[in-house]
């Protein structure tokens, strides 16, 4: 019954070992494991880990100051990301992008261009969208973040920075 109201509310079951886990979940992840017979024994709620994907720095190839990311450490389809790198960045500053953020409401939207960077980055509600400012032609984002990722990434970008005591 559980099983079928899980599907029924479209959520992707993948199943090993005679358990089903729910898959890509942001907030509700799963484990069901059931018998032979497929009748359910047991349900345990996943803790989600979430491992930052990128490697802050605070030496951009070699230039002590420069606080961003390693480029080695960016998936291709972001590299545009690299553009972050700035020595004006403070734990501060990003506080207040991150609180100008979640102060849009409705159709609200901020243009935001990093200091010291060649990052531009349009953020509204539901998305934000990056631009390498060093390709001025350009008129379409190189890529596109949901707002919640901008938000998760922005609190470890912080993180870092008050660790680096900046």
């Amino acid at each position: 019954m559980v099983y079928d109201e899980m599907i029924n509310a479209g959520i992707q079951l993948k199943y090993d070992n005679n358990k089903y886990f729910t898959e890509n979940r942001k907030y509700f992840n799963i484990q069901i494991e059931v018998d032979q017979f497929g009748n359910l024994t047991n349900a345990y709620p996943l803790i989600k880990i979430i491992i930052m994907k990128y490697q802050f720095t605070s030496k951009v190839f070699g230039q002590e100051g420069i606080y961003g990311l390693q480029y080695e450490s960016i998936n291709e389809k972001e590299k545009a990301l690299f553009e972050i790198n700035s020595h004006e960045w403070t734990s501060q500053k990003v506080q207040e992008l991150i609180n100008k953020s979640e102060a849009l409401q409705n159709d609200d939207y901020i243009q935001y261009e990093v200091e010291g960077g060649h990052l531009g980055i349009m953020i509204d509600k539901e998305s934000v969208a990056f631009f390498n400012l060093r390709e001025r032609k350009q008129e379409e984002e190189d890529f596109e973040w949901t707002y919640s990722e901008f938000i998760d990434f922005l609190q470890e970008f912080k993180k870092f920075l008050q660790e680096n005591k900046k």
